[in-house]
């Protein structure tokens, strides 16, 4: 990437096709953007729709008609990035005094993050600070776990019969594994909002589940979808059911679901200190691309 620009602005309705070009080409870096434009494009005055999925705002560094770098802000506030470390301040200010919303957080490669660092708002607390691998792996080389090649393990589209379930392991989900605090977890508003992102998932055909016997077991979602490729996240085994592999299965079928749809990658963040996942995502046969930084800050 160019460490210059002619110009940074916000990206308007035409920018679509210079914007997907440059991202195209780091695509695995890039999913979050490359999903969120396909949904919901490019708005004239850069203004984020909370009804509207996937809409954000985007600022644009330009070198003559190429984009040379981009950062977005979507409906969590949460700043994703995907430039030059040097260009990366300017874009992240440019966006937000475009914007005029909070920073929630900072998502992107880690140099990158580490660049627009020095933009956490004072005072804030960080909620969470994860250094991932960037795993990929082609489809079609995927190597399925014992329970998906002898049948006994069963992967599915969540349903609306199935949000009762995991709204309950969404909210352990993100006590545990997004140090979210139990009491706000709890609130009435907390669980209003975990149901509708389950039902906006559930109607997408975003999130899987895992049946052993006809019992669910372990969920997983697409949190980012391109006909070409998918990402993965919220990978979730409720405590009383880890160690039997119920993990690594739900992603090999929420994979092969994946490619039966066309797709041909896969994407998957891993924590470099978890190494449970590591052991069980390189098994499928991920391998390592990249580095990632999720930097998210408590909310007030």
């Amino acid at each position: 990437m160019s460490t210059s620009a002619d110009e940074i602005g916000l990206a308007r309705p035409g920018d679509e096709a210079a914007l997907q070009a440059f991202l195209q080409r780091r695509l695995a870096s890039s999913m979050f953007f490359l999903s969120n434009l396909n949904q919901a494009g490019l708005t004239a005055d850069g203004q984020i729709d909370p009804g509207q999925r996937g809409s954000g705002a985007y600022a644009v560094a330009w070198l003559g008609d190429d984009v040379v770098g981009v950062a977005a802000q979507f409906v969590n506030n949460s700043v994703h990035l995907q430039a030059p470390p040097l260009l990366v301040p300017d874009l992240v200010e440019t966006l937000l005094g475009a914007t005029g919303r909070p920073l929630r957080g900072l998502i992107g490669p880690l140099a990158q993050v580490q660049a627009a660092e020095r933009l956490r708002p004072p005072g804030v607390q960080v909620q969470i600070d994860e250094i991932d691998d960037l795993l990929t792996l082609i489809l079609g080389l995927i190597r399925l776990p014992d329970g998906l090649q002898d049948g006994s393990l069963h992967g599915r589209l969540a349903q609306a019969d199935d949000i009762d379930l995991l709204a309950s392991w969404r909210r352990d989900y993100l006590v545990e594994v997004q140090n979210l605090d139990e009491t706000r977890a709890d609130s009435a508003q907390a669980q209003q909002q975990r149901r509708r992102y389950l039902e906006q998932l559930v109607a997408a055909g975003d999130i899987f589940l895992l049946e052993d016997g006809g019992r669910p077991v372990a969920t997983c979602a697409y949190t980012a979808r391109i006909p070409e490729a998918v990402l993965l996240g919220g990978v979730w085994t409720p405590d009383a059911l880890r160690g039997e592999g119920y993990g690594r299965a739900v992603v090999a079928a929420a994979l092969l679901n994946a490619r039966d749809e066309g797709a041909g990658l896969g994407v998957l963040f891993a924590d470099v200190n978890n190494e449970a996942a590591q052991t069980a995502y390189r098994s499928l046969g991920f391998d390592r691309t990249g580095d990632f930084r999720i930097l998210l800050f408590q909310r007030p």
